[in-house]
């Protein structure tokens, strides 16, 4: 991936060339997680197995939480206090509900040291990369990360090691970004299995917003649209189209607060396709609606064709 544009590569206190710091054969000697749920979790354990990091600290809300991440290895340590995970720390990474990140970020940048990394997990990017840009103090830099992996599920207990595998991690660094940091967030991410893609943080949310959160209310619709007795007989492609609205509803609510525009823009689209095809039912023009399945169909296997290849340069 070449470099993004407006990028500086002047030298940064405690990055080297090659992503590590100085005389340390970690990417991170101690990295901090804030809130490691399954997205969370999941990066804590694989930095640990993937020997990215020289210790991972998570900071937990509740002791249930903690006790869990510890038990499946995806901490060495956890702890309720923010400042005793952050000092020292290399790297910082926000991994709570999008709307939580601003306010830990502004309790946690000015007790990261000189030269370390803030980066977040956020499903949406304009609103952090304007807040939080906002917060952090000179010396710490701040790169904004997406990985788009995840499931219905929610906690500790469900992160592994290989979720990240073949996944697509979304940054969107800023214009004043150095570039041997932007370079070690690249690491971080291919290191944790990931393919790097940077993007504007607009187009990000653009994007994000019809791959995927417009899609989690679409598969909520259909849920609340289908009749119980309907339910009832249904089979494995009901089940596969609605599974991700067994998503947790306050994060969900959480995502579409914060990229309100794109979201509605998404859903309008596809309620103009949805339009289009009704219309063709209507007016009896089942060739028309042939061709549109068939270019589904075709979308569909470039889409298979596309992370089945993904997952074998990572296996």
């Amino acid at each position: 991936m070449s470099q993004h544009a407006g990028v500086s590569n002047d030298g940064v206190d405690g990055f080297e060339p090659g992503g590590t710091t100085s005389g340390s054969k970690f990417l991170f000697e101690r990295a901090c997680v804030i809130g490691p749920g399954l997205v969370g979790g999941s990066l804590g354990m694989a930095m640990r197995r993937r020997r990215l990091a020289g210790e991972v600290i998570g900071v937990f809300r509740r002791q249930v939480s903690l006790d869990e991440a510890r038990k499946i290895g995806a901490v060495d340590r956890g702890t309720m206090e923010l400042p005793e995970a952050v000092e020292g720390a290399d790297l910082v990474v926000l991994a709570v509900n999008v709307q939580a990140m601003p306010g830990l970020a502004a309790q946690a940048a000015p007790m990261m040291k000189r030269g370390s990394l803030l980066t977040d997990v956020g499903s949406t990017k304009l609103m952090l990369s304007r807040e939080i840009a906002a917060i952090v103090p000179p010396g710490v830099h701040y790169i904004p990360s997406h990985p788009m992996a995840g499931s219905e599920r929610r906690g500790p207990a469900c992160a592994r090691e290989d979720l990240f595998d073949g996944s697509v991690c979304i940054l969107t660094p800023l214009p004043d970004t150095p570039g041997e940091v932007l370079e070690k967030t690249r690491e971080l991410w291919r290191g944790v299995g990931g393919r790097v893609v940077e993007l504007s943080p607009e187009r990000h949310d653009a994007l994000v917003a019809q791959a995927s959160h417009a899609p989690h209310l679409i598969a909520a619709a259909l849920m609340n649209a289908t009749s119980r007795e309907a339910i009832e007989l249904a089979g494995g492609g009901f089940a596969g189209m609605t599974r991700i609205a067994a998503g947790d509803p306050p994060m969900w609510r959480d995502i579409v607060e914060t990229n309100p525009d794109f979201v509605l823009a998404a859903l309008y689209a596809f309620s103009r396709s949805l339009n289009e095809v009704s219309e063709m039912i209507r007016r009896g023009d089942f060739e028309s609606l042939e061709a549109l399945l068939g270019k589904a169909q075709a979308s569909r296997a470039e889409l298979d064709e596309r992370r089945a290849g993904m997952r074998k340069e990572h296996a």
